[in-house]
């Protein structure tokens, strides 16, 4: 790591892993220079850095690694077996304070943006998307003699709060009255001119720096990038990006992570091949083709072959018991002990209220416990079936289904084939498939 010359002291590194803080080193700075030695692993972890500067009793000042795929994101280092260096890079974030006037006036509204004379080139608007709060660039303008203008249509007013940002360098406009804060947009709606004026704030939330030489590092800027374009519009990363990177780690362990939410194995299988061949026959890849060789079962098949489970008397229930003549199957993955589970209950019992004219649904327990389920559900007992496979294979819904994470929804169709798996591909985030997810594929496959 290179620094300024006036940054004396030492440098407390933390490493992060799955499990939380790692390990944790120290280095003094040395002739403006400080290196730490490490070992990559099969996960790849990341490290977060602190300057305690000799002499002086102020808390640590952070390194900040700057995203260059990005406008206003800062990014990790991940430790990869490469010679990484971190180069300090003055004013990379610099904030902007603007004071404004609000001039009043008839017509169409008007923001002119006056910045220091050093600052060139365009000024990106964002605005906030309030469903997953990504910020997606909706217009930009150029600065011209220190100044930059947006105009504003009263036929496409945005209604979503704004913010502006210069190219890829500088964060910009922080409002200067606090109650200002988010007054932007409702400035821009009512169709005022509005003069802003940019002035640098010298304080910065610490030193920041670009890394050059870790390829992993690389990766993983442009995977949490917004901007980047390693992403397709469905949120799944590019066979473009896999190909040219198909030696990372990194990249493997996110496409292994995400393998729930391809609705297409085909689609799954095209990316693994991809990647090297050593990190296809490692072991997270064997455990990849495993489960593409399950999910190639699947699609032929459907879970019908596997589905056959037990309900508290002893009753064993196959798919066509469970579709009960219906095109589809709701299956909920819970367990007695679990409170987000319980929680979940009475809004299963109004979603299943609403649906049940259209759809069947069973929930599938996870329980290891035979009384305990029994009793849970004696409790409070639920309208549709509830099945486990207990009390002889305490294991076989997790065995089957890898329902780890619960509570978690599938959808099957009448063949067992599998509509929305437990997870699923929003933008380009993948979350948990939500009950407002299968409103939607009940109302788009069996509208009333």
């Amino acid at each position: 790591m290179n620094l300024p010359d006036s940054i004396k002291g030492y440098i407390e590194f933390r490493e992060y892993g799955g499990i939380g803080v790692q390990k944790t080193d120290s280095i003094p700075i040395s002739n403006g220079k400080c290196i730490f030695k490490y070992t990559y692993r099969e996960n790849p972890t990341c490290l977060s850095m602190n300057i305690f500067q000799s002499g002086k009793s102020a808390k640590a000042q952070a390194i900040i690694v700057k995203n260059p795929y990005d406008i206003a994101d800062m990014g990790n280092i991940i430790l990869d077996n490469n010679h990484a260096v971190i180069h300090f890079v003055p004013n990379i974030v610099t904030h902007y304070i603007c004071t404004y006037n609000n001039i009043k006036g008839s017509g169409d509204g008007r923001l002119e943006i006056t910045l220091p004379d050093s600052i060139h080139g365009l000024v990106y608007q964002w605005k906030l998307n309030l469903y997953n709060y990504q910020m997606n660039p909706v217009d930009s303008a150029r600065i011209v003699n220190g100044k930059c203008i947006f105009q504003y249509n009263t036929s496409n007013i945005l209604e979503d709060p704004l913010s502006f940002y210069v190219d890829k360098t500088h964060f910009l406009i922080i409002p200067d009255k606090i109650k200002a804060a988010s007054s932007w947009n409702n400035l821009l709606k009512n169709n005022i001119s509005i003069k802003a004026n940019a002035i640098p704030k010298t304080s910065c939330v610490g030193i920041v720096g670009v890394v050059t030489g870790s390829p992993e590092t690389d990766v993983n800027m442009q995977l949490v990038s917004k901007i980047s374009g390693c992403r397709d519009q469905q949120g799944y990363i590019t066979k473009d990006f896999i190909q040219k990177h198909r030696d990372s780690k990194l990249l493997f362990k996110t496409v292994s992570a995400d393998k729930n939410s391809y609705l297409s194995v085909d689609d799954l299988k095209a990316s693994l091949n991809l990647f090297s061949e050593n990190l296809r026959q490692s072991p997270k890849g064997k455990e990849l083709m495993n489960y593409i060789k399950e999910r190639e079962e699947y699609d032929k098949y459907g879970v019908s072959r596997k589905f056959s489970y037990f309900d508290v008397n002893g009753k064993r229930y196959n798919l066509n018991d469970c579709l009960n003549g219906k095109q589809l199957c709701v299956v909920v993955f819970w367990a007695s002990w679990c409170g987000p589970c319980l929680q979940e209950i009475p809004l299963l019992k109004e979603f299943y209220k609403e649906y049940k004219d259209r759809i069947s649904m069973v929930s599938l327990s996870t329980d290891t416990n035979y009384k305990s389920w029994a009793n849970k559900l004696k409790q409070d007992p639920v309208e549709w079936l509830s099945l486990s496979g207990l009390p002889k294979d305490q294991n076989k819904v997790k065995n089957d289904f890898g329902a780890n994470s619960i509570p978690c929804f599938m959808v099957l169709d009448d063949k067992g084939k599998i509509i929305a798996s437990q997870y699923i591909l929003k933008g380009n985030q993948s979350r948990y498939l939500s009950l407002e997810d299968i409103k939607e594929i009940i109302n788009q496959k069996i509208p009333r």
